[in-house]
């Protein structure tokens, strides 16, 4: 009787948070790169997402389904691995059938911390979909602590660094398509500027040729770009600091700095990746320059 009323006070208190948090939340469009760019130290879904492509790729390639990564993590956070592991193929099942679900929404918190959705999101980055549909809530979890000392030393010998090193790939799989913050600056002024933003770091610059009267649409802004030769260059912020705007994320430090030599700068890596796929047909080399 007495572990019945647990089971139910618990089952309401998940319900009235489930509530609460649908009234208080915003519902968004945004890129996997805001949420998988690491923006200093790594987050906790972050790492969990690594894992889970890993299992994702060994599924796809030699049809395991014993999905180990997830099992040895599982096994630390003591979850019930039957049903994780029915639900996970399930979701790989559903995305190679019938691609994106358009109705499901990653959850995330009121940092634009991803907080549900990890297995959805290492399908879209196994399948390159790099938008999504979210709910962000307005308030806050606590860290989620996915470090060596944690973890590290529970994880059979090897499988921290196999999921750490996936997470290298990830990043290097998004600046490699292009998903990332950007901006373009024209040769000249790239010679002689910086870009002086907080915690920026360069990571990959592509030289581009622009012919006259190119116009680079985004949204309800249109750029005009006279005929020359520019940059492109991709970053990173270690603190975005990410804000609502018509539904999607922004990066309230870039929306606060004054880089006035610059075309144009993207606010989030979801307007960087349309910027991207429109300039792709005017760089002048077709090799990734990725710089570590």
């Amino acid at each position: 009787m007495k572990n019945h009323l647990l089971s139910l006070y618990d089952k309401i208190i998940h319900l009235t948070r489930s509530i609460l948090d649908f009234l208080n939340s915003e519902r968004l469009f945004i890129s996997i790169g805001d949420l998988m760019t690491i923006r200093g130290e790594i987050d906790g879904n972050q790492f969990l997402v690594a894992s889970r492509l890993l299992d994702v790729e060994a599924y796809r390639k030699n049809g395991d389904d014993s999905f180990r990564y997830q099992e040895e993590l599982s096994s630390i956070s003591e979850y019930d691995k039957t049903y994780w592991n029915e639900s996970f193929r399930n979701t790989i099942k559903s995305y190679l059938n019938n691609g994106y679900n358009n109705k499901s929404r990653l959850i995330l918190d009121k940092d634009a911390i991803l907080r549900n959705g990890t297995h959805r999101t290492a399908m879209h980055l196994n399948l390159r979909i790099y938008e999504s549909k979210a709910l962000l809530v307005y308030r806050k979890w606590p860290f989620f602590d996915m470090s060596m000392k944690r973890y590290g030393q529970k994880l059979p010998q090897g499988s921290y660094f196999d999921i750490m090193h996936k997470l290298e790939e990830i990043q290097d799989q998004l600046l490699s398509d292009g998903v990332s913050f950007c901006a373009l600056v024209s040769k000249s002024e790239y010679k002689k500027n910086n870009l002086l933003i907080d915690g920026l770091k360069i990571n990959r610059t592509i030289d581009l040729m622009l012919p006259d009267n190119i116009v680079i649409k985004l949204d309800k802004k249109t750029f005009y770009c006279r005929k020359g030769m520019y940059v492109l260059i991709l970053f990173t912020l270690s603190q975005p600091n990410y804000i609502v705007s018509s539904h999607k994320l922004i990066s309230n430090t870039i929306l606060n700095s004054t880089i006035p030599y610059c075309t144009f700068v993207s606010l989030s890596c979801y307007e960087g990746k349309h910027i991207y796929d429109q300039l792709t047909p005017y760089f002048l080399k077709e090799e990734n320059v990725i710089i570590k």
